[in-house]
């Protein structure tokens, strides 16, 4: 067994594929020089990270203990009262 080479160790490493940054566009004109540029890189969103679920009370309702009623005589909901269905998906990383 010798010393393990360079190439062993740089084996398993990316290299610089131009292919790798086809899909990146930063704007061509900068606006101010202490800013960084705005910078979007497109993500694939893949169904089975989506989280959705059918939440019971609203929002602004929970923690004071006021239960959903039935429809009232009028035969609609309060839009305050309506279930909301909340769908979390993986947000887009910052740049």
């Amino acid at each position: 067994m010798g010393t393990p080479r360079r190439a062993d160790f740089l084996k398993g490493l990316p290299v610089y594929n131009k292919s790798n940054f086809s899909r990146f566009h930063a704007d061509s004109v900068c606006k101010a020089s202490n800013r960084r540029p705005s910078v979007y890189l497109p993500t694939r969103e893949y169904p089975s990270e989506q989280k959705c679920r059918q939440e019971a009370r609203p929002r602004a309702s929970r923690g004071r203990g006021r239960e959903l009623s039935a429809t009232p005589q009028g035969g609609h909901l309060d839009p305050t009262q309506r279930p909301t269905s909340v769908c979390s998906v993986r947000s887009r990383p910052r740049v």
